[in-house]
């Protein structure tokens, strides 16, 4: 049903792959990731970090960051952008109360990093506590 098309000023674009429409229509696209902070998945307290649709530009001094709380009856994961020393020093908990415990915490630079809680990347990560 899609159609590439450009006609009177207007362009609609189709394409199927993750972020090919961030060049459509004529745009650059995004700039290059050293002039930029990273992009980072952005949710809260998702059951699923698959569930993760929504994306955000971080701050050039900031980077990606994933952590997973275990809330006693489930496990949830809050994944968006923080400033280094988040990562480094106590952890936000994002609103969970004392009881909820984290099982994994990580930060990192690189586009789209924080898919994963696990030790590895680039930057400072935390795993347990």
């Amino acid at each position: 049903q899609c159609t590439n098309t450009t006609k009177n000023g207007d362009c609609s674009y189709c394409c199927n792959d993750n972020f090919c429409n961030s060049a459509g229509c004529g745009d650059a696209g995004f700039q290059n990731p050293s002039t930029r902070g990273p992009l980072c998945m952005n949710c809260s307290k998702v059951t699923y970090k698959e569930m993760c649709h929504n994306i955000q530009l971080c701050q050039m001094d900031q980077v990606c960051r994933i952590e997973k709380l275990d809330t006693g009856n489930n496990f949830v994961y809050n994944m968006g952008c923080t400033d280094p020393q988040t990562c480094t020093s106590k952890r936000s908990i994002d609103g969970f109360s004392p009881r909820d415990v984290p099982v994994c915490s990580h930060c990192c630079r690189p586009d789209f990093c924080n898919l994963e809680c696990s030790s590895g990347g680039t930057g400072p990560s935390i795993v347990g506590m």
